[in-house]
């Protein structure tokens, strides 16, 4: 297993646990190939999708897989938006969540949670743009929505952010808030 990431910090944390991390740009990284390449909420961010893609699709070794989890940012509605400020502001409000330089801080600063979330994602690939990709490579292609908002939550508190988890995807299944998480698995 190779991690790759821009931010050095990040590349630090991961090699103090024993990961195989480097600080590394894609769609430059190239290591031999792997059974499976995953894009873990970082596709929708690449500056080139197809080239990158394209890219992780040669890398592969015969009968491997890409695997995206990422977000429909686009389908996010008022009340998705204000549940994720209800469970954010209740955090904070119990020192369960610190909220500092973050999307949330964002969230949490504006009275209109659906127009922070609009604003503060208008600057990338959207679901339907990476969907579109993934399929023009012409391999096999198998997608689900899922619960994605509490990966927002960096919780001070040990279980906060499973149980936030459990909660989205209660409220997801009783169609009370929309499934924001996209999982694509290619190959």
């Amino acid at each position: 297993m190779v991690a790759i990431d821009e931010d050095a910090t990040a590349v630090r944390a991961a090699r103090r646990r024993g990961v195989d991390a480097r600080g590394a740009h894609w769609p430059q990284f190239a290591d031999g190939l792997f059974d499976a390449i995953l894009f873990a909420r970082s596709l929708h961010h690449v500056d080139d999708l197809r080239a990158s893609v394209a890219h992780a699709v040669r890398q592969l070794h015969p009968g491997g897989r890409l695997l995206v989890e990422d977000f429909d940012f686009a389908a996010a509605d008022a009340a998705t938006a204000m549940w994720l400020h209800g469970v954010a502001s209740g955090l904070v409000a119990a020192g369960a969540l610190i909220a500092r330089r973050s999307f949330v801080a964002v969230l949490l600063g504006r009275k209109a949670p659906l127009r922070a979330w609009q604003h503060d994602h208008h600057d990338v690939h959207s679901d339907k743009a990476i969907r579109r990709v993934l399929a023009a490579t012409g391999l096999p292609l198998q997608e689900a929505r899922t619960e994605y908002l509490f990966r927002y939550l960096e919780p001070t508190a040990k279980g906060v952010q499973e149980r936030v988890r459990r909660a989205e995807a209660k409220l997801i299944a009783a169609g009370a808030i929309v499934p924001l998480g996209r999982r694509f698995v290619l190959g």
